[in-house]
C-alpha cells in the first residue's frame, strides 16, 4: 500500500511540479507579544513586518515530511483596520504576497515572521504590498541579498502591473 501511495506522489509531482507545504501559520498569542517586542522590526505605508528567530524549528523540521525548516507566520489585522470583510481581505492580500516572496526570492528558514496590516492597505494592490515586503525582507535580512537594481526592478514590475 505504501508503495502505491509514493508512485502517487511521484505522479503527482510530475504533473503538477515540486510539491509544496502550506504556509505554516502562528497560533500562539505569547509568540505575538515576543515578536512584537523583538528588534527586528520595519514599518511601511502598508505593512509592519516583525521577525524573531525560532526556537522550536528544530523540531518543526523533524515534523516537516520534506525534512526542510520553515518560517510560522502571524498576520493580523486589528480593528482599526475596518470590519471583518477589510480586515479578511488585508490578511487575504498579505498572505498571498508572502506565498509570492516565499515563491519567488531566497528566503531565509527558521523564523517567526509577523506581518501586521495597516489602514493604507486597503486602498492597495497585492503588487504595491508585495514590492513593500520585498523592500522590508531585504532591509531585515529575511531575504538575501540581491543587487539593489535587481530589488528595483522588481519592485517596478510589479507596481506597474
Amino acid at each position: 500500500m505504501r508503495n502505491i501511495i509514493r508512485d502517487c506522489d511521484e505522479f503527482r509531482e510530475d504533473l503538477l511540479g515540486p510539491i509544496t507545504m502550506k504556509i505554516y501559520s502562528l497560533c500562539e498569542n505569547h509568540l505575538f507579544l515576543k515578536a512584537y517586542n523583538s528588534d527586528k522590526k520595519l514599518v511601511k505605508k502598508r505593512i509592519v513586518l516583525y521577525i524573531l528567530a525560532d526556537k522550536n524549528a528544530s523540531l518543526i523540521k523533524k515534523r516537516n515530511p520534506l525534512k526542510e525548516k520553515l518560517n510560522r507566520v502571524g498576520i493580523t489585522a486589528s480593528k482599526k483596520i475596518g470590519g471583518a470583510v477589510e480586515r479578511s481581505r488585508a490578511k487575504r492580500v498579505i498572505r498571498e504576497a508572502y506565498r509570492r516572496l516565499e515563491r519567488e526570492q531566497t528566503v531565509k528558514k527558521g523564523l517567526i515572521v509577523v506581518i501586521a496590516a495597516r489602514h493604507a492597505l486597503l486602498s492597495s494592490k497585492m503588487n504595491e504590498v508585495y514590492a513593500e515586503l520585498l523592500d522590508a525582507s531585504v532591509k531585515l535580512g529575511l531575504v538575501s541579498c540581491q543587487s539593489n537594481a535587481e530589488i528595483i526592478t522588481e519592485s517596478e514590475k510589479s507596481t506597474e502591473e
